[in-house]
């Protein structure tokens, strides 16, 4: 199911937008859903105008200063006189806002360029809604008071920037609870995540999608689990990896290690355990690896072992051998 479709679904079962974001889910996709799933029902009118912005990054830190390019285009048939333009991040009291002094008047459909200047305070990484206002009054042939109108909002990211590497990873759908959280801190981080499950190609035959994919992700990310080792994708997935060699990480559930006989290295977590820990030793990895790496998008690179072995003191896996796997899935019972 497109995660679209699933946040509909959620919301028709009654969660609600905050729930899903602590589900894992983007803040903005979660919001862009909302507001289609109840456009029927009343909300707020939204003015005459309209705003096309281009902030002047894509991603943030947090204590930093960032600017926004927007034009304001008059959409109404009426004359607009306009005082003061400017922004209302989330982080703001709902009074405060960036604003500029404008004192134009914008006929029906002129437009004016402005760029506003503004702060960013020490934040948790995430995404953050930033509206536009606009204080004016609409003149002749249609007159109103003095306000403040304010648009739709829009969504900046204030994350880590992005470290040119992408991860894919190879999961049971039944444990999508943890596997969100993963690519949401992952990509506060900067890394960029691949999940088969949201890449959409009708028609494609999966393995041929999901080899695609792991052929075009820089790292493969197995997630074992009580759910995962019944899940004949993993497998296949696991296996084409090792066999194209693509750089590995294996994550083991703590509650199904009993069941692995191996002296490979893997990182042992906990379903309860704060994803945070987690994504350090990910993190962790994946900058100790990368720099030896040699960027592999065919089959025949080089061994993942001499590549792998050298990080293994920093807590990655040495996953050699598709043995392993097979002795998980035999021993789990799937």
């Amino acid at each position: 199911m497109p995660m679209e479709e699933e946040i509909g679904d959620h919301l028709r079962k009654g969660k609600t937008p905050k729930e899903l974001i602590q589900m894992g889910y983007s803040k903005s996709t979660v919001y862009k859903v909302y507001r289609r799933f109840y456009e029927g029902e009343v909300r707020e009118t939204y003015s005459s105008w309209e705003i096309k912005c281009k902030f002047d990054q894509e991603r943030y830190q947090p204590v930093q200063r960032g600017n926004v390019e927007f034009t304001l285009k008059n959409t109404s048939t009426s004359d607009l006189y306009v005082y003061r333009v400017g922004i209302q991040p989330e982080w703001m009291k709902e009074r405060e806002w960036y604003a500029l002094p404008a004192r134009i008047l914008l006929h029906p459909l002129e437009e004016k360029k402005f760029t506003i200047s503004f702060e960013i305070p020490d934040l948790p990484f995430g995404e953050y809604r930033v509206s536009f206002g606009v204080e004016g009054q609409y003149l002749y042939p249609l007159k109103s008071e003095q306000s403040i109108q304010w648009s739709e909002p829009v969504y900046i990211h204030i994350k880590m920037p992005r470290c040119d590497t992408m991860v894919f990873i190879s999961h049971s759908v039944k444990d999508m609870h943890l596997i969100r959280q993963l690519r949401k801190d992952l990509d506060n981080n900067g890394v960029d995540v691949v999940l088969g499950k949201y890449v959409e190609e009708p028609g494609s035959l999966l393995y041929e999608k999901f080899e695609r994919l792991i052929r075009e992700s820089d790292f493969f990310l197995g997630i074992f689990t009580g759910n995962s080792i019944q899940s004949k994708w993993v497998l296949y997935e696991t296996e084409y990896a090792f066999k194209i060699g693509k750089p590995m990480f294996l994550l083991v559930e703590k509650e199904i290690e009993p069941s692995v006989q191996s002296d490979l290295e893997y990182i042992l977590f906990r379903m309860d355990e704060p994803v945070e820990n987690i994504i350090e030793r990910i993190i962790k990895g994946i900058s100790e690896i990368k720099p030896r790496l040699t960027k592999t998008k065919q089959p025949g690179g080089p061994n993942i072992g001499e590549i792998l072995i050298p990080a293994l003191a920093a807590g990655l896996i040495g996953f050699l051998g598709g043995l392993f796997i097979r002795s998980i899935i035999r021993k789990g019972g799937g």
